[in-house]
């Protein structure tokens, strides 16, 4: 865990002049996410055994087709602009 003390060091270093603490934790917030530095981490943070991970894939995937078709079928209803 980082020391919050190291964090903010680390932050004014990599600052801008006269930029305030919270614009640069709020910069840094969002390149983090924008990264996807926590998903990559809850990942690695147990053990999956390459059959769940099998699954887990395949069963992401069906929740990606089932929403673009979802999506496909309510832009049919809709009246088109001409």
């Amino acid at each position: 865990m980082v020391h919050i003390n190291r964090l903010e060091e680390d932050l004014i270093k990599r600052g801008k002049k006269e930029e305030a603490l919270e614009s640069m934790l709020a910069r840094f917030n969002k390149e983090v996410q924008e990264s996807n530095l926590f998903k990559e981490l809850k990942e690695h943070e147990f053990y999956e055994k390459p059959s769940i991970k099998r699954r887990r894939k395949h069963l992401e995937a069906i929740i990606r087709w089932r929403r673009r078709q979802r999506e496909l079928q309510e832009g049919r209803d809709k009246p088109t602009k001409k």
